[in-house]
């Protein structure tokens, strides 16, 4: 980051929410610490430059653009825009509630996926006897369930396919909670380090989550 970067705290929700929106915030990018002019904006979004216009007027009304000046081109004056700060920093407090749930999916939506993809591959290609249930189950509520044959008893002779895809509510203590998270964090650094030294050919996808269970 530049030295001379100037950074602007928001405190206006509506801002706010504009920022952590991938689809909106994208907008603002091409004038982010430098100055460019609708089209040439519009032309590095790939968007149509009357939508590109009604979006610089919108960020301009937010406080989140402002006009830099103008620039000959093809003999008239035209506009230029820059963002009103190089760096945004935005408290989670400021961040409205539906707001913050959206860019947390937005984030880490794809790579969800991409894990759930790769296991309903595994699935299919390592248990060709699987099956789908569809039924109401003990509480008379209609589910959907997939089922798994038993795996190779001997794992060890045939360790193939691996795969973990578990979920556990679990009762602990802060001090439990403490250790789990130490004891998860230190395993998968410690993986990754014998991953970088060795090289290995393969890619998993790990996800590891703990968090207190919200009760809305």
């Amino acid at each position: 980051m530049p030295p001379d970067s100037t950074t602007l705290v928001v405190h206006d929700p509506e801002q706010a929410a504009f920022l952590v929106d991938a689809t909106r915030k994208r907008l603002l990018a091409p004038f982010l610490g430098r100055e460019r002019t609708v089209r040439e904006a519009a032309v590095e979004l790939r968007e149509k430059p009357s939508g590109m216009s009604y979006w610089v007027g919108r960020m301009l009304d937010l406080g989140l653009l402002r006009e830099a000046g103008t620039r000959r081109e093809r003999g008239r004056s035209v506009r230029l825009y820059r963002s009103a700060a190089d760096v945004f920093h935005i408290p989670f407090e400021v961040i409205p509630g539906d707001a913050f749930l959206l860019a947390r999916q937005q984030t880490f939506g794809p790579r969800w996926d991409a894990f759930l993809h790769s296991v309903a591959r595994v699935w299919q290609q390592h248990f060709p006897d699987g099956h789908a249930t569809f039924a109401r189950d003990e509480f008379g509520t209609p589910r959907t369930e997939f089922r798994l044959p038993p795996l190779d008893p001997v794992r060890e002779a045939n360790p193939e396919p691996i795969i973990l895809n578990t979920w556990r509510a679990l009762p602990l203590d802060t001090q439990a909670a403490v250790r789990l998270f130490n004891e998860l964090t230190d395993l998968r650094e410690r993986y990754e380090r014998e991953a970088h030294e060795r090289g290995y050919p393969r890619t998993f996808l790990l996800h590891l989550g703990l968090v207190e269970e919200a009760r809305y």
